[in-house]
């Protein structure tokens, strides 16, 4: 009971927080829940009639069973999580777990096994984090690909011939690929446990953008020894980048195109789940904390084999292919999917960040909810906004109106907001589709390659052999103003 009573006292001001700014978020309007607030507090004798006296018990009542429920709730996620890792390290001691770091295939393997040529390359941040780069080595230009959530440098490597890493290396493109930390190739660091230490966890999309794109963009260039590279990034690869770019424009000089796969920058009006739940980040935050996971996910052989084996493949399924019956080719790759995804960890703090931009409906860094720690991070008490405007690196957009966590409207207010914007086109295809799509070479990657060739100034050395695709639509975005500046898509 002392437990269940310290919960319930502090969540209660978070779930008033929550409710007010949920109702605020959705509605428009948060008096609804300022009354209730209010009436829910106010001293019985004060009040004038017997039925406003029952009414105020109500609330308070109504107000307690929530607070109980959310403790509740939080009590049993502790004692799962401590009962999941008290099983994990029996089984461990008994033999009944595998361990599936000795049967795991890697990337370089992968890659290896596709006839190419591969490197490993450590990079180590500012903040001690030890990141690993995995390279297709060539004479050619430099190409430096950034994945996204949950993903890892395997996304770009497990299409067989529709990875876009082995199209650009049969291009004659220098193929560079990225891993975040937290990943199962970026997950050391120089002084913290990433299974034992919480704070190696508390790191959020600013981290990743001005320390992790930072050290390996510098790796590439001091490594390749040429005087600039290109970068590709999907969904929170291309976020990151944006922060880098916007806060530190001088680390990115030598990024001479910046090719943005369904950028997530402004996700103001996205159609999915994230967006209703986005106003009750605290409360979230509150919880994971509390029972002390800041890893998504944590690291268990029964949690990934659920997630990843069973809900994960199925949702895979209906994403990419819309049918829970699937080809060989396309069962085998979602097999392999899965297998890499297991391992593709990051901090629950990045989601929260998103959240954060998605109610404040403005691109900023985390807050931390604390003075103190904002300092720290950032130098000031207040967290940063990141400005487009200064991001003066040409770039080039590819969007898509299927993808649920774009729209329309967020990529107007992103066309406007960057100076130096050379190419925006929509795409017909989903948000994982951009990766894994059935036809991704004639939807995307072939328009890609043009755009990467044409502002590089490289020759194509492979002859195509699908005829280019054009999107279904034909729109236009225009900047601010009704300039003649139109970005075609």
């Amino acid at each position: 009971m002392p437990v269940l009573g310290r919960a319930v006292r502090g969540v209660r001001p978070l779930v008033y927080e929550a409710v007010r700014d949920w109702a605020s978020f959705l509605f428009g309007t948060a008096d609804s829940v300022e009354r209730v607030r209010t009436a829910a507090r106010t001293p019985l004798h004060h009040l004038p009639s017997r039925y406003g006296r029952y009414k105020a018990l109500g609330l308070r009542l109504a107000v307690l069973a929530w607070d109980l429920v959310l403790a509740v709730i939080c009590s049993c996620l502790e004692l799962v999580v401590v009962t999941y890792r008290i099983i994990l390290m029996v089984g461990k001691v008994k033999g009944m777990v595998k361990d599936t770091k000795v049967e795991e295939d890697n990337v370089p393997d992968l890659i290896k096994a596709s006839g190419y040529q591969v490197e490993t390359h450590p990079v180590t941040t500012e903040d001690g984090y030890i990141l690993e780069l995995h390279r297709i080595p060539s004479k050619g230009k430099p190409v430096f690909l950034m994945h996204g959530m949950l993903c890892s440098s395997y996304c770009w490597v497990t299409s067989e011939t529709n990875s876009l890493a082995f199209i650009l290396a049969d291009e004659g493109y220098d193929v560079w690929m990225g891993n975040f930390r937290g990943t199962k190739y970026s997950r050391k660091h120089e002084h913290l446990d990433p299974d034992k230490d919480m704070e190696y966890w508390r790191f959020t999309l600013h981290e990743l953008g001005v320390m992790d794109i930072a050290a390996m963009l510098s790796s590439v260039i001091n490594i390749s020894k040429k005087s600039s590279l290109s970068f590709i990034g999907h969904s929170m690869g291309t976020t990151s980048f944006l922060i880098l770019a916007s806060t530190k424009p001088q680390l990115v000089k030598k990024v001479n195109l910046a090719i943005l796969m369904a950028p997530v920058v402004e996700p103001h009006n996205m159609s999915n789940l994230v967006w209703y739940l986005s106003p009750l980040e605290k409360v979230l935050k509150w919880v994971m904390e509390s029972v002390g996971i800041l890893e998504i996910l944590p690291a268990s052989l029964l949690i990934e084999k659920l997630t990843w084996d069973h809900i994960g493949h199925l949702c895979l399924k209906l994403q990419l292919r819309g049918s829970p019956l699937l080809s060989k080719e396309d069962s085998k790759m979602l097999n392999r999917i899965c297998h890499h995804a297991r391992t593709s960890k990051t901090s629950f703090y990045t989601v929260l960040h998103y959240a954060q931009n998605i109610t404040n409906k403005y691109f900023h860094a985390y807050d931390w909810y604390d003075a103190a720690e904002n300092l720290r991070r950032y130098g000031c008490e207040e967290p940063p906004t990141y400005d487009l405007s200064k991001v003066s690196v040409p770039s080039a957009l590819f969007w898509s109106q299927k993808d649920s966590l774009s729209s329309k409207e967020d990529m107007e207010r992103i066309v406007c907001e960057l100076p130096n914007l050379v190419s925006c086109k929509e795409v017909d295809i989903g948000h994982l589709d951009y990766l894994w799509g059935a036809n991704v070479k004639g939807d995307l990657y072939y328009d890609l390659l043009d755009t990467l060739a044409t502002h590089t100034k490289h020759t194509h050395t492979t002859p195509r052999t699908t005829p280019l695709q054009t999107p279904r639509k034909n729109q236009a975005l225009t900047r601010s103003g009704g300039s003649s500046s139109s970005i075609s898509i």
